[in-house]
């Protein structure tokens, strides 16, 4: 982040036009993203009262409300929202045609934001592919939002530059590139199965205790052509995977868990699969760039590595 010194904002006659234009959008953009001017004036390293006479004049200037503004929040108003799409992709292509002209050799730096659904910090993508990718690329900051965003409707769209998802929408898929397909298992644990009837075929496990992941109470399961579809009455649910496996390891019943995660319980016999003959279907895991325009080139290589990083696991 291009930090701004805290100048006074009339320092200058018409002269403060050009530079302070830029300032004052990277503020705004800030502001919008963290909803708070406290918050952006600490990422920005300039006061707040100094984020404060930007965006007005910035609203001054431009002759409409940009911001909705209480005591704990800032929203963006709808010409606000439009404003924070241009801004972006302005600061964006002004940045990327600076790296150019410096050329391909130019160290990658700049922020790039993410969102993941739940699931998909339970495969590591927060706690190992991330920190790897920072680690190869020392001056690229990473903001991550794992979990509840993903349910809002146009939340995502010009919101975060990379959105990890396994049905990309028609608004996210210009820029859509399948990292990974993940499959599922029917897990339990020897310990559970041992005092129950084991489940011979797909309708045996309504009888049975059933670990479901959020509202996913269908389980649909295919063997050589065959399919079956179940309906399944949770004993227990939650929308982490990693917790249903741990519960599963503990004895509380049968699971439908991503064979990434569950791997090394496999290996160690604390679970072992049900109905192996009997799959769940495959999920394709996208990673969407979501702004307007072509990807800057550190989203290129983040996207790049994200499906290299998914082969070797």
């Amino acid at each position: 982040m291009v930090r701004i010194a805290d100048v006074p904002a009339r320092a200058g006659p018409e002269g403060r036009h050009g530079v302070d234009r830029y300032k004052t959008m990277q503020t705004f953009v800030q502001v919008a993203k963290y909803g708070s001017l406290t918050a952006a004036a600490r990422s920005l390293g300039i006061s707040r009262a100094l984020v404060s006479r930007q965006l007005t004049d910035l609203e001054r200037r431009l002759r409409v409300r940009l911001l909705n503004r209480s005591t704990r929040l800032v929203s963006l108003t709808e010409p606000g929202r439009r404003h924070f799409v241009f801004c972006e992709r302005l600061l964006g292509e002004m940045t990327e045609e600076a790296m150019t002209l410096l050329g391909t050799e130019a160290e990658i730096e700049g922020l790039i934001s993410v969102a993941t659904p739940d699931f998909a910090d339970d495969l590591d993508v927060g706690g190992d592919a991330l920190t790897t990718f920072l680690a190869r690329y020392p001056k690229v900051k990473i903001e991550l939002v794992v979990g509840e965003v993903l349910r809002e409707h146009g939340a995502l769209e010009n919101t975060f530059d990379v959105v990890l998802q396994t049905k990309p929408s028609a608004a996210l898929s210009a820029h859509a590139l399948r990292i990974a397909q993940l499959h599922y298992a029917i897990c339990a644990a020897p310990k559970y199965l041992a005092g129950v009837d084991a489940p011979r075929v797909p309708a045996d496990l309504a009888k049975l205790r059933c670990l479901v992941h959020a509202n996913e109470t269908t389980w649909r399961l295919s063997n050589a052509g065959r399919s079956r579809k179940i309906a399944i009455e949770p004993a227990f649910s939650s929308n982490s995977f990693e917790v249903l496996a741990k519960a599963a390891v503990e004895g509380l019943g049968i699971a439908p868990l991503p064979e990434r995660l569950i791997q090394p319980e496999l290996k160690r016999g604390t679970l072992v699969r049900v109905l192996p003959s009997w799959r769940l279907p495959a999920r394709p895991l996208y990673a969407a760039f979501t702004r307007p325009g072509a990807p800057p080139r550190r989203v290129k290589l983040l996207l790049d590595f994200l499906a290299e990083w998914f082969a070797k696991k």
